[in-house]
């Protein structure tokens, strides 16, 4: 390549203005893909453990889309599902699309789509949701993750490497379906019982016509997490920028 990693750093930086101070974050991985090769641009502290937050939506997307579930069929809200916190936006006993549940989970970050789905999820693998989430990430290596809930809300033993992270985002750097899910600025949609929906993204700038994916996590006071997918010019690649702000900092 011509450009060395510098320029590179430099492009990646421009993505957008609001983007430059994220990339100030304590934790962060900057990976690059070309035809021939994938290479890290830049890392700082990969190794930490460190509370993944909404981003833990990112896997629960990931092992959807691994079984042949039908994405039109519909699925009913129980009482048990609804759960505070982010996208809490969806009525108990309506029936709700699985393609529109997925999307509200990765656009509006909703908790409550993030329970119906993972419960949707279970009737297909036969086995509880964190159980296999954790036992499928370790055959894949992820040695520094261990997962307590399918939405992210805090839990002291809930915790990822952005090393880790980068192992399951190599996979989907290419993969246009799963990216599809994480790159919709808006969008609305309609229970079987007439109940609309009407969600926008919790990342502002996903039309940036470089940005083809995005996922944040938040938790109040201390943790922001972005995952931002970029194609600029041909060049593809991703950022992990997690801020956690915790007494060891």
């Amino acid at each position: 390549m011509s450009r060395n990693k510098y320029q590179i750093i430099d492009q990646i930086a421009k993505l957008q203005s609001t983007l430059n101070e994220s990339l100030t974050g304590k934790h962060i991985l900057i990976r690059c893909v070309t035809n021939e090769h994938r290479f890290t641009v830049f890392s700082r502290y990969a190794q930490k453990r460190l509370a993944p937050a909404s981003t833990t939506k990112f896997f629960l997307l990931h092992l959807l889309l691994q079984q042949p579930i039908d994405l039109e069929s519909f699925i009913q809200v129980q009482d048990s599902d609804i759960t505070k916190g982010s996208g809490n936006n969806l009525k108990v006993g309506h029936h709700y699309r699985i393609k529109d549940l997925m999307i509200n989970l990765m656009t509006a970050s909703s908790n409550t789509a993030a329970k119906i789905l993972a419960r949707y999820l279970e009737q297909y693998i036969g086995q509880n949701y964190v159980e296999y989430a954790n036992q499928y990430h370790a055959s894949l290596g992820l040695k520094d993750t261990n997962l307590t809930n399918e939405h992210g809300l805090a839990n002291r033993h809930q915790y990822v490497t952005l090393s880790d992270f980068s192992i399951m985002l190599e996979q989907k750097v290419d993969d246009d379906n799963f990216l599809d899910f994480m790159n919709i600025a808006s969008y609305r949609f309609h229970s079987l019982e007439g109940d609309e929906v009407v969600i926008e993204n919790t990342y502002k700038d996903i039309e940036l016509e470089e940005c083809i994916g995005v996922k944040t996590g938040t938790l109040v006071p201390g943790v922001f997490n972005i995952i931002v997918f970029f194609n600029i010019a041909g060049l593809k690649g991703y950022i992990i920028d997690f801020y956690n702000e915790n007494k060891e900092d």
